[in-house]
C-alpha cells in the first residue's frame, strides 16, 4: 500500500505530531510505503523529523484555502490574489500527481482542513483521497475559507473517499454535509508517556499549574489568569505556567494583565517549548481554557503524565474529561468557576492523585497512537477494497 500524506505546515504543531505518530507506527508494517508533501515555507521541523526516520518527502510551495476572517482578506486586491493562489495550487498539483502516477500511490491523505492541494490531485490523478479534519477553523482559530464555504466543502465531499473528524464535536458540525457515511471520527494518537510517580507536596508549597498552548484569545489564557487572582486572593500558594508561542502580540496583552493585577511572582511565561515533558513533570495539574478544542491533544498528553485536567465546558473537550473521573469540567469564560475548580483539587490530594491515575489509564485505553493507526489503516484497506 503506497501512501502520500500531504501537510499544511513544516512546524511541529499539534497536526504535525499526529502525522508523525502515524507514520512512526505505519513503519512497522511491510506492506505500507510512506511519502509526505511538505510546504517550502516554515520552520523545518517536520522536515528534519521526516529525515531522522528516513522518510521520503517532497517539499514546494502551496498556498492554503484558508485564511483569517480578518477584513484584509476581502479586499479587491485580495480577490485576485486568491485566483492566482488557486491556479499556483492547481500548477503544483500537476507536479504531484505525475509523482502519484510515478510512485503508483494508493492513498492520497491531507492531514488538514486547511489546505486543497490534495483534492485537486486527486481529481486530476483519480486516487482515492482521505481528508482529515482537525480544525473548526472559524471557532478555535478564526478562519474562514478563502472561497465560498459550501461550494468549499462540496469540493471536500466531491473529491475525498472517506473524511476523517478528530472528534464527535467537529463530525457534528459537518454532519449534514458529508452525508452517507462518508465522514467518521478518529480521534487522535499520542505516544504513552512513562511516568514518575510524584511525590507528595507539603502544604507550604506551591502548586504548580499548567496551561500548554499559542498564546492567544481563544486559548483562554485570560480566564486562567483571572482564575489565579481569585485562589491568590484567598491565600492559596499557587504559580501558573504558561507554554506556547506568542500569536500577534496577544503574550504583551496577558503580561499586562499580570502586572495589572500584581501576579508577576504567581505567572510565568515559558515561551514555546518543542517538549514539554520535563515541564510536566513538576506540574500538579493542568488547565484546558480553549474556546473551543477541535479534540484536545494537550488534554490527553497531561492525561498520560498522570496531571489532573481542569478543563472548559465546551468544544471536544467535554469528550474527553469525564467530570469528576478523569478530570473536572468548568463553565466556560468563568473565572470563579474555575478557582473552585482548582481548590477542589488544590484541597483533596488523594482526590488530586486518583483523577490523574485514572487519567492516564482512560487515556491509554482510548487515545494512544497505536489505535489511531490501526483505524486509519483498516479506513484505508476499506477504501481500497484489500
Amino acid at each position: 500500500m503506497n501512501i502520500m500524506f500531504i501537510n499544511h505546515e513544516n512546524s511541529l504543531g499539534g497536526a504535525s505530531k499526529s502525522l508523525l505518530g502515524i507514520i512512526d507506527e505505519f513503519s512497522k508494517k511491510e506492506d505500507i510505503n510512506i511519502k509526505v508533501v511538505i510546504p517550502s515555507d516554515g520552520r523545518n521541523e517536520l522536515e528534519n523529523e521526516l529525515i531522522n526516520r528516513n522518510i521520503e518527502y517532497f517539499k514546494l510551495k502551496y498556498y492554503w484555502w484558508m485564511v483569517p476572517n480578518r477584513e484584509e482578506y476581502r479586499t479587491t486586491i485580495y480577490t485576485i490574489k486568491k485566483c492566482l493562489y488557486y491556479i499556483w495550487n492547481y500548477i503544483q498539483a500537476i507536479k504531484l500527481a505525475k509523482i502519484c502516477k510515478k510512485s503508483n500511490i494508493d492513498i492520497i491523505h491531507t492531514n488538514s482542513s486547511v489546505i486543497n492541494i490534495g483534492g485537486l490531485i486527486s481529481r486530476l490523478t483519480g486516487v482515492k483521497h482521505v481528508w482529515h479534519i482537525r480544525e473548526f477553523g472559524e471557532e478555535d482559530h478564526n478562519l474562514r475559507f478563502l472561497y465560498d464555504r459550501d461550494k468549499s466543502l462540496k469540493f471536500i465531499c466531491r473529491n475525498s473517499a472517506k473524511v476523517i473528524a478528530i472528534s464527535e464535536s467537529i463530525y457534528n458540525k459537518y454532519e449534514s454535509i458529508f452525508t452517507n457515511g462518508k465522514m467518521e471520527v478518529i480521534y487522535n494518537g499520542v505516544n504513552v508517556k512513562n511516568v514518575i510517580e510524584k511525590r507528595e507536596k507539603k502544604k507550604e508549597e506551591s502548586i504548580n499549574i499548567l496551561l500548554a498552548g499559542a498564546l492567544k484569545e481563544s486559548k483562554g489564557q485570560e480566564c486562567a489568569i483571572l482564575a489565579i487572582k481569585e485562589l491568590v486572593k484567598d491565600n492559596y500558594n499557587v504559580t501558573l505556567s504558561l507554554a506556547g508561542k506568542d500569536e500577534n502580540n496577544y503574550e504583551n496583552k496577558l503580561k499586562e494583565l499580570v502586572s495589572k493585577l500584581h501576579l508577576e511572582k504567581n505567572v510565568k511565561f515559558l515561551g514555546f517549548l518543542n517538549s514539554l515533558d520535563k515541564i510536566r513533570e513538576d506540574m500538579d495539574l493542568e488547565l484546558v481554557c480553549s474556546k473551543k478544542e477541535a479534540f484536545g491533544r494537550v488534554t490527553v498528553e497531561a492525561m498520560m503524565n498522570m496531571n489532573p485536567v481542569i478543563g472548559a465546558d465546551t468544544g471536544a473537550t467535554v469528550e474527553l474529561i469525564k467530570e469528576g473521573y478523569n478530570g473536572l469540567l468548568y463553565r466556560e469564560n468563568d473565572e470563579i468557576d474555575l478557582a473552585n475548580k482548582i481548590k477542589v483539587l488544590i484541597d483533596d490530594p488523594i482526590l488530586r492523585k486518583k483523577i490523574g491515575e485514572r487519567g492516564k489509564k482512560f487515556a491509554e485505553e482510548n487515545f494512544t497512537s497505536e489505535i489511531n493507526a490501526c483505524r486509519i489503516y483498516n479506513l484505508y484497506r476499506e477504501i481500497i477494497n484489500i
